[in-house]
C-alpha cells in the first residue's frame, strides 16, 4: 500500500500492512510530509513473507499468526491487540498519553500536552528538526493547549489539577509564568481571535469558564451539559460551542459579552461527541461522534445538523473506531478525524463530506494539526508502539 491509500483499503484486515516511503510526494495535495508524535514508534512490513507448514494433513499457518507482541525486527512492531502498524511519517519521541497538540503561528513549533501516567508535561517540538527542543513538567495535565496570536504565550489545561497554565515562549524557550486557579478538571480549552480571553470547559464542575488573560481574573462562568470535553469558537467571535459527552449534545453559548455569557441552545447530535472544528468561513460546525463512528455538521446560522458523515467502509459495518478528534486544511477543503481504535486518519473533502482517503499512524490518534501553510500534518499517538515482552528473565530492582 502506499503512505495514502483509498478509503476502501483501510478495513477489511485485520493485520495492517502499511509501507513507509522517505519521500511524502503520495500525500499531495493534501499534505507533502507528515509528523507522528508517541512515546515509541517503529515502522512494519510484513511484504514478501510467504506462509509456513505446520504438521500433516497441509494445515497452513501464516506467519502474521505467529507473530508475538512487540518488536519483531528493525521495522516491524505488534500491539497487544494484534494489529501490526507501520506508521507513515517523521517520528518524534514525546511523554505518555500525548493528547493536545497547538502549532505556533508561524509554523516552526508544535506545542504537546502529555498526560499520562509517568511525566506529564508540555512539550515544544522543532518542526524543522524533528525533536523536542524544551518540556516543563507537572504534576496533571489534560487535553487543552492553546497559543496565543503572536506566537508568544501557550496556555495548558491542568485537569485533576485544577488549573490553567500559562507559559512565556518569546525567547523560544518554554517557561512557565504562571497558574491560574480553575476548578473543576478544566478539560479542552480555546482563545478568542484577540487573545484577550480564554475559554475552558470545566469536567467536574459542569462549567464553560471565560478568563482575562491579562490577568487571570474569570470573568463568568455557565452551565455545561454532563461531561462537557472541548470547546470551539465561531470566529466572528459571539458563539462558543461545547461538546457534552454524557447528553450526545453540543452547547452553544452567546459569548459577545464574555463577562456575561449565556447558554442559548443545546444542538442534539449522535452518541458520544468529543472533537470540535468550525471552518475557515465560519458557516459549519464539524463534531466528532466517537461512539458512532460519525461527523456531525451543523449549520452555524440555523445551529442545527444538517449532515452527517458516515466513517463506516459500509452500511452495515460494526462501530468502534472512535473518532475523536479533527482539524481543517488551511484552504478548508480538507477535514482531517483522528479514528482512535483504526489507527488512522481520515481525510475528507469539504463541503461535500465525501471519504477520500486515510493516512496510517501509530497506535491509538488523539489529536491531530495542520502547519499553517498546509504542508504537514501532526499526529499525536496516545499508545506509541504499545508494549513489548519483558525479555528472557524478569528482574527485580
Amino acid at each position: 500500500m502506499n503512505g495514502l491509500y483509498p478509503f476502501e483499503q483501510t478495513y477489511g484486515t485485520e493485520v495492517l500492512s502499511m509501507q513507509i516511503k522517505s519521500t511524502f510526494s503520495s500525500f499531495r495535495p493534501w499534505v507533502s510530509s507528515f509528523v507522528i508524535l508517541a512515546a515509541m514508534i517503529l515502522f512494519v512490513d510484513l511484504s514478501g513473507r510467504s506462509p509456513s507448514a505446520f504438521g500433516d494433513g497441509g494445515i497452513t499457518i501464516t506467519p502474521e499468526a505467529l507473530l508475538k507482541t512487540g518488536q519483531q525486527d528493525p521495522s516491524t512492531w505488534v500491539l497487544p491487540n494484534g494489529r501490526v502498524i507501520t506508521p507513515t511519517g517523521v517520528e518524534v519521541a514525546v511523554d505518555n498519553l500525548p493528547l493536545g497538540l497547538a502549532v505556533s503561528p508561524d509554523g516552526a513549533y508544535l506545542f504537546v500536552a502529555a498526560s499520562g501516567r509517568g511525566l506529564r508535561t508540555v512539550s515544544v517540538v522543532d518542526v524543522a528538526q524533528a525533536r523536542v527542543v524544551d518540556a516543563v513538567e507537572h504534576d496533571a495535565l489534560f487535553l487543552g493547549i492553546a497559543v496565543s496570536p503572536d506566537g508568544r504565550t501557550v496556555y495548558a489545561s491542568g485537569g485533576g489539577g485544577e488549573a490553567v497554565h500559562v507559559y512565556d515562549f518569546e525567547s523560544g524557550d518554554l517557561e512557565l509564568m504562571t497558574s491560574w486557579e480553575v476548578k473543576g478538571f478544566p478539560a479542552g480549552i480555546a482563545l478568542s481571535s484577540d487573545g484577550s480571553v480564554l475559554y475552558a470547559v470545566c469536567q467536574l464542575r459542569r462549567r464553560l469558564r471565560a478568563i482575562a488573560t491579562g490577568t487571570g481574573e474569570i470573568l463568568d462562568s455557565a452551565p455545561t451539559g454532563p461531561d462537557p470535553y472541548d470547546v470551539a469558537l465561531h470566529p466572528g467571535g459571539v458563539k462558543a460551542y461545547v461538546s457534552s459527552e454524557r447528553h450526545d449534545r453540543v452547547d452553544v453559548y452567546d459569548i459577545s459579552d464574555p463577562g456575561g455569557m449565556r447558554l442559548v441552545k443545546a444542538i442534539p447530535v449522535q452518541k458520544n461527541p468529543e472533537g470540535l472544528a468550525v471552518s475557515e468561513d465560519g458557516s459549519s460546525l464539524y463534531v466528532t461522534n466517537a461512539d458512532e463512528d460519525s461527523v456531525s455538521v451543523v449549520c452555524t446560522v440555523s445551529d442545527a445538523v444538517v449532515a452527517t458523515i458516515d466513517l463506516r467502509p459500509y452500511l452495515d459495518a460494526s462501530y468502534g473506531s472512535s473518532p475523536n478528534a479533527l482539524a481543517f486544511s488551511p484552504d478548508g477543503t480538507r477535514l482531517y478525524v483522528a479514528q482512535a481504535v483504526d489507527n488512522k486518519i481520515s481525510v475528507i473533502s469539504i463541503p461535500d463530506g465525501e471519504l477520500i482517503g486515510a493516512v496510517p499512524t501509530a497506535w491509538y490518534p488523539t489529536a491531530v494539526a495542520v502547519s499553517p501553510d498546509g504542508s504537514t500534518l501532526f499526529v499525536a499517538n496516545a499508545k506509541g508502539t504499545g508494549s513489548g515482552p519483558s525479555g528472557d528473565a524478569a528482574r527485580l530492582d
